[in-house]
């Protein structure tokens, strides 16, 4: 990516050798077409990923991802979806499980000593203006400078421009519960 990424004018968080294969016919305007893309030894915003693999078609202006998969040190993650060039449509479900905790980079730059296993989903439709996906988020045994902090629930759901989501935690003799709402427009209003 190194090589390749000056002559597209961008400069973008990405590193890592890139292999593709891709078969078009017809006119740009309605090109069609399949292939594949695969990264590998990448960094992808700060995060090492092992491999990143898509797979898919282009067809009437829609791109259909049949299978994209991720795996990291951390663990892997898998999705498909599609998205409209014409109407800004998308589709998308993802999902991963058994992601640890303490091999995320992110996580790891805090400087903090944690563990946990995380596991989510996260499926829906829309445009980007308005996207309607409901996600799901688990974080079973994480611990925090070696102290436990009972499991964690996550469940958000878009819909009207805005975003509803519920957490819980169960700690040893209390649970804490969270319920909020935030605006996706400019000024981010939130209700919790």
């Amino acid at each position: 990516l190194d090589d390749l990424l000056p002559l597209t004018g961008q400069s973008l968080p990405l590193t890592g050798t890139l292999d593709a294969q891709f078969q078009a016919d017809g006119p740009v305007r309605a090109l069609g077409g399949s292939g594949w893309v695969e990264l590998d030894g990448a960094t992808v915003y700060g995060e090492p990923v092992t491999r990143l693999r898509a797979q898919g078609t282009v067809a009437n202006q829609l791109i259909k991802l049949a299978s994209v998969t991720a795996t990291a040190p951390a663990g892997s993650v898998s999705a498909s979806g599609s998205y409209n060039l014409k109407s800004r449509h998308f589709q998308i479900d993802a999902k991963g499980a058994g992601l640890d905790v303490a091999r995320i980079e992110a996580v790891r730059r805090l400087d903090l000593e944690t563990a946990g296993k995380l596991a989510f989903s996260v499926a829906g439709s829309g445009t980007l203006d308005d996207p309607r996906l409901e996600a799901h988020a688990t974080l079973g045994n994480p611990t925090l400078e070696g102290e436990s902090l009972g499991g964690l629930d996550f469940t958000a759901q878009s819909a009207n421009r805005s975003v509803t989501y519920d957490a819980t935690t169960r700690l040893e003799g209390a649970e804490v519960s969270l319920h909020g709402r935030t605006a996706l427009g400019s000024d981010h209003a939130k209700q919790a």
